[in-house]
C-alpha cells in the first residue's frame, strides 16, 4: 500500500481528533502541522512524528505531502486551500469553509481546476443527539431542508 502523506493547517481541538483517527489508519502518515501557535503546532508535531511550522506558505513549499487538512475557525480561512488545490493536494475542509462567498467561490474555483479530491466536514451534525432525534421524527416525511443551530462557544 502506497503511503498517503498529510498535512494540518490547524492544530487545535479539531484537527487534533482528525489527527487521532488518521494515526490509526493503516498507510496514512502526518508529515506536517501547522499553526499559529507555536506551542500547538510543536506538541501536536512531536506527538505524530511530523515536522512543525506556523506558515502555511513555508509548510506548503518545504513538505512533499498527499493532501492537506485545513482545520480552522472560519475567519481564519485565508489561501491555504487555494495554494493547496494549485500545488495538486487534496482536501479536507472543516466546516464552516468561510464566512465571505466569494472567498468560498474562489476556493472552488481553484479546486475544480486543480482538478483534486475535496470535502467538507459535517462529522459532528450527523451523528449529534438533535440530528438523531430530527431524523426519527422527520424519517417518514420528504424535508427540503433542515438546520440545526445552537448558542454559544465549541
Amino acid at each position: 500500500m502506497q503511503e498517503v502523506r498529510i498535512g494540518f493547517v490547524g492544530a487545535g481541538g479539531n484537527a487534533r481528533g482528525h489527527m487521532a483517527r488518521l494515526a490509526d489508519v493503516e498507510g496514512a502518515s502526518i508529515v506536517a502541522i501547522c499553526d499559529i501557535f507555536e506551542d500547538a503546532a510543536r506538541a501536536a508535531a512531536d506527538e505524530h512524528g511530523a515536522t512543525a511550522y506556523t506558515d502555511h506558505n513555508a509548510m506548503l513549499d518545504e513538505v512533499e505531502m498527499d493532501a492537506l487538512y485545513v482545520s480552522v475557525p472560519p475567519f481564519a480561512h485565508t489561501d491555504a486551500e487555494i495554494l493547496a488545490a494549485e500545488a495538486g493536494l487534496h482536501l479536507f475542509i472543516e466546516k464552516p469553509v468561510v464566512l465571505d462567498m466569494d472567498k468560498g467561490l474562489q476556493i472552488l474555483e481553484a479546486i475544480e481546476n486543480a482538478g483534486v479530491l475535496s470535502s467538507v466536514g459535517y462529522q459532528r451534525i450527523a451523528f449529534a443527539p438533535g440530528s438523531r432525534i430530527g431524523r426519527s421524527r422527520w424519517s417518514p416525511r420528504t424535508a427540503g431542508a433542515a438546520c440545526r443551530a445552537r448558542r454559544g462557544g465549541g
